[in-house]
């Protein structure tokens, strides 16, 4: 079966041009895979609890991977599957979800979950206040939403004030 989603993404990516981009299918692994923006990312589930002080999410434990929020739905059930990850690592450099803001409404994301495959195509993405929690909502389809730290990083509150947001529904 594991040759099965390796075949389904390589002729993914085949189709959409992008063959310098090359994944890698892992047993009992998921990985967020976007196309377009050349990303493939390991996926673990994190607590990443909202810190009420700060007004945004704890995800210092998350390094170079992309975190599935604890208590949303799996992928594949009905309902919002949250995936979050970061703009910019602690020294500043570029971190996973870096490029996110360059994914376009019809851009494929593909989640591989174990030996199966699933594929999203991109419905909405916007930036947001880093207080706007309406993109936790739940919903009755498969919704895939991620988000990252976006716009000027503010010095006094050592904090990104904006969210860039991906939204997708199930496709595939």
């Amino acid at each position: 079966m594991l040759n099965h989603v390796r075949h389904a993404v390589l002729l993914v990516f085949l189709i959409l041009g992008s063959q310098d981009f090359i994944v890698t299918a892992q047993a009992n692994s998921s990985r967020l895979i976007i196309p377009s923006i050349e990303l493939d990312a390991p996926i673990r589930t994190s607590p990443a609890p909202f810190v009420r002080r700060l007004r945004t999410w704890d995800f210092s434990k998350i390094k170079d991977e992309v975190a599935l929020l604890q208590w949303m739905p799996r992928f594949g059930e009905p309902g919002n599957s949250i995936l979050a990850g970061h703009h910019r690592d602690r020294e500043g450099q570029p971190s996973t979800l870096y490029r996110l803001s360059e994914v376009q409404v019809g851009d494929l994301i593909l989640i591989q979950a174990g030996e199966q495959l699933l594929i999203y195509t991109v419905t909405e993405a916007f930036s947001t206040d880093d207080r706007d929690l309406s993109i936790l909502r739940s919903s009755e389809d498969e919704k895939l939403t991620l988000f990252t730290c976006h716009g000027d990083y503010d010095l006094e509150s050592k904090m990104y004030r904006q969210r860039f947001v991906v939204v997708a529904q199930r496709s595939g």
